[in-house]
């Protein structure tokens, strides 16, 4: 059962390494980071001033 799994592996190994390679860079198009800016908080830049140093 290894060997068969093991030789299966090496003979899809590029196809794999593509399709994962693939998946990974639209899963973070699909991130709703991408696009979401959140709202500043009122008072935030006051907040800032006042305890910069």
């Amino acid at each position: 059962m290894k060997t068969k799994v093991k030789k299966w592996l090496v003979k899809h190994g590029n196809a794999i390494c593509a399709v994962a390679v693939s998946l990974a860079s639209l899963s973070s198009l699909c991130c709703r980071g991408c696009w979401y800016q959140p709202e500043e908080p009122e008072g935030l830049k006051e907040f800032a001033k006042n305890h910069m140093e």
